[in-house]
């Protein structure tokens, strides 16, 4: 904590000393040394029951995602709510992802969390003048801990911000009841049913806040 704000090693080492009643010394200085290079292990995600959009940092995708990205959309439960569950390769993934990121009708955003790393991303893609449609891609190891409903909260509020769109639209398979769940949570409403690669999908949509009109 101390050197991401920037404090020098010695200010540290004086402040846990008063903070554990010792004298500020060099044999402090050397204890506090040793101390400073076995640090306790990060907490586990395993250990966090539910996150919350508070503890969610968003930016945007880039190139060096492209490894993770693809892995987790090979993921064998990812490709079974997919509309599309072929196994991509790697050259495709990366020619998808490289057009994506230069494209001006995406916004791609990825959401992390400062211990554990990147838990999952969120595209919004132009499909008409005034909407985009969302698509989400949770981490697998840490699905069902309210990441979903978390990073589309935030997502959308970014959408609205960067995007001139009057709706943002969610499409997803019947029976996805994690995804229906988290789109209804964050104000979304159901639409009338559509195809999406001659597969039925259920449609959500939420539309621009008015203080933002």
């Amino acid at each position: 904590m101390f050197e991401t704000l920037g404090i020098p090693f010695w200010l540290q080492t004086k402040c846990i000393a008063k903070n554990q009643g010792l004298t500020y010394s060099r044999k402090a200085v050397r204890f506090f040394s040793f101390w400073r290079q076995t640090p306790p292990p990060m907490p586990s995600p395993s250990l966090i029951e539910k996150f919350t959009a508070r503890d969610l940092t968003l930016r945007k995708a880039s190139s060096e995602d492209s490894t993770l990205i693809w892995e987790w959309r090979n993921d064998p439960e990812v490709r079974a709510i997919s509309f599309s569950q072929d196994v991509i390769s790697w050259q495709t993934h990366k020619d998808w992802v490289e057009a994506k990121l230069v494209s001006p009708t995406c916004l791609w955003l990825i959401a992390e969390h400062f211990d554990f790393g990147m838990l999952g991303h969120i595209r919004f893609d132009l499909c008409h003048s005034n909407e985009a449609k969302v698509a989400v891609t949770v981490a697998p190891s840490l699905r069902g801990r309210g990441i979903g409903k978390a990073l589309i909260g935030r997502g959308v509020e970014e959408a609205f911000s960067q995007l001139p769109v009057q709706k943002i639209i969610g499409q997803i398979k019947p029976h996805n009841e994690a995804s229906e769940r988290a789109f209804r949570q964050v104000g979304f409403k159901l639409m009338a049913p559509t195809l999406v690669n001659g597969t039925l999908a259920h449609q959500f949509c939420i539309g621009r806040p008015v203080d933002l009109v």
